[in-house]
């Protein structure tokens, strides 16, 4: 066909120019699509997860706490879990909870006596997620 065309004269040059670039370029597009489908196929070029249900770690009604103070969360599904108490340089000052738990929502109670006024975090680590915090305990 391209050599008919090739041999009709200038105007069939151009044209067999034009289908045979045409022809090339959707070769090639081809090409792409075949080797995206075979590495999707074999595993590579992404990562795959674990499909993960991650926790939520609640604010609490006053970012001022004073007095006894409650901490909440909920898990999607059963995993260990650390709630922590940090200050501002992010030294863990106490470990409020740490333990393997189910499914649901969970209250952690804190005095805050027992520490200076000043401004802390409250911490919730799992194996898949860190969730911080800010606070300020004004007594």
């Amino acid at each position: 066909m391209f050599r008919e065309l090739w041999r009709s004269g200038p105007i069939g040059h151009v044209v067999a120019d034009i289908l045979m670039a045409l022809s090339i370029i959707v070769a090639i597009y081809l090409l792409f699509i075949a080797y995206r489908k075979l590495v999707a196929f074999i595993g590579l070029g992404h990562v795959r997860k674990k499909n993960v249900q991650y926790a939520t770690l609640y604010d609490l009604n006053n970012a001022y706490a004073k007095g006894d103070i409650q901490f909440g969360f909920e898990l999607k599904e059963k995993t260990s879990i650390k709630l922590s108490l940090l200050d501002k340089e992010d030294k863990e000052l106490s470990i409020l909870k740490e333990q393997e738990l189910d499914e649901g929502i969970y209250p952690v109670y804190f005095k805050t006596q027992d520490f200076p006024n000043g401004e802390y975090f409250y911490q919730l680590n799992t194996p898949y997620q860190k969730i911080t915090k800010k606070f300020f305990i004004v007594n």
